[in-house]
């Protein structure tokens, strides 16, 4: 195999994975990445544990922060996951402080 069928074929097989792996380039609908499914499933699975554990034996106060737009490994956005955390906390503190003073 020449130079150039080989430069070809690996041209070929980087644009094959980079599709499988939903990296394609240009504006055309893609499916979902491999690891974009896999982060979706964990977070729903999560997020039913969660729920099924908090009917059994609910929280006195819950806090949550609005993360929707964070994904599973966006670990460089902690600030942005960190200030949605103080703005939560800083909504329940009437709710925490209320339950506290009911002891």
């Amino acid at each position: 195999m020449d130079a150039e069928n080989l430069t070809d074929s690996m041209m070929a097989r980087i644009q094959t994975g980079m599709s499988q792996l939903g990296l394609n380039s240009g504006n055309e609908p893609r499916p979902p990445a491999m690891l974009d499914v896999l982060a979706s499933s964990i977070n729903i699975m999560q997020v039913l544990i969660t729920r099924s554990r908090l009917a059994g034996d609910p929280a006195d106060v819950v806090v949550t922060p609005l993360l929707a737009n964070l994904g599973l490994m966006e670990f460089h956005r902690a600030g942005v996951a960190i200030d949605a955390g103080r703005r939560a906390m800083e909504a329940a503190i009437p709710q925490l402080n209320a339950r506290l003073n009911s002891a």
